[in-house]
């Protein structure tokens, strides 16, 4: 079989998460993000790619998107804030050029249900915390939920739990 330019990108993708992971263990952090019931690595920094592309959807990552893809990565991930931050420096400088199918592909390899019912939480609350949901936050939300073989039933209560969790709309909002 012949590779097509499509099968050369996933190719290079995957040798550079591979790289990237890699470099994490060897240069950024003194211990390993190993939580006994986490992902590993490589699905941990694909979910905090998600959560920051999700945060970039509307071309405007605002520093609320940014403090809840931090809190987001701490949550689900469940290690502390600088690991959650150093997670997601690897996300955006090694991974900004992923592909969000390929991404939401190793966290449906890595990860429980529970994991992924935890990250669409957070998706919303990245979606939600410039105190807006623009267009095409919600249809990438909705499409990664769909891709991680979550219900609309979870996509509901996720997106009200999110909205809730922002408190009441602001005046002219």
């Amino acid at each position: 079989m012949v590779e097509g330019p499509r099968n050369q990108d996933v190719g290079k993708l995957k040798t550079a998460l591979l790289e990237a992971i890699q470099e994490f263990f060897e240069t950024r952090i003194e211990r390993p993000l190993s939580a006994p019931t986490g992902p590993p690595v490589e699905g941990r920094v694909a979910m905090a790619a998600l959560l920051l592309q999700v945060a970039r959807a509307d071309w405007n990552a605002t520093a609320q998107e940014r403090e809840a893809v931090v809190r987001g990565v701490e949550r689900v991930l469940g290690v502390n804030r600088e690991e959650a931050r150093r997670v997601v420096d690897i996300a955006e400088h090694d991974w900004c050029e992923a592909r969000f199918p390929e991404l939401v592909t190793l966290v449906n390899q890595h990860s429980t249900a529970g994991h992924r019912k935890e990250l669409l939480a957070w998706l919303w609350q990245v979606a939600y915390a410039d105190a807006e949901i623009q267009v095409h936050e919600e249809y990438l939300v909705r499409k990664i939920a769909g891709l991680l073989g979550l219900g609309t039933a979870d996509l509901i209560e996720a997106k009200l739990n999110a909205r809730e969790a922002i408190g009441p709309p602001r005046e002219g909002s």
